[in-house]
């Protein structure tokens, strides 16, 4: 779907669509839709009447938010451990006092700063 190259909201809906097309045509035995944007413009397209299982990875938000159309969906959601991570950064380097997180804006990243806040219970958000 090419959408960190090219993340108009213009494509991004007409990426999902020609996913959806393709897919209507193809009839797959199972899809596998891979990152956030995936399911919000391409996996929501699919009608609740079809069968097809989905399978999804890389989702970082939850998935509730993407309304799948069938009990045959699963997936494995993308979780960092930033804990863990910064654990080990102190032990490498323990003079460490402020981290970054930086990423784009995009779905994927608002579901990660999403679940750093819930893991670090302080995490301060700046678009720039």
């Amino acid at each position: 779907m090419n959408m960190r190259l090219r993340n108009d909201e213009e494509w991004k809906v007409k990426s999902g669509q020609i996913a959806y097309e393709q897919m209507m045509s193809f009839d797959p035995d199972v899809v596998i839709a891979c990152d956030d944007n995936a399911q919000q413009y391409f996996v929501s397209l699919i009608p609740v009447e079809n069968e097809t299982p989905i399978i999804f990875c890389g989702v970082n938000n939850d998935p509730a938010l993407y309304s799948y159309p069938n009990e045959k969906t699963t997936g494995v959601l993308e979780r960092p451990f930033p804990l863990k991570s910064l654990k080990m950064a102190k032990a490498i380097y323990p003079s460490i006092k402020t981290v970054a997180f930086i990423g784009d804006d995009t779905n994927s990243t608002q579901g990660y700063i999403g679940f750093l806040s819930n893991q670090l219970k302080l995490c301060i958000y700046v678009k720039i």
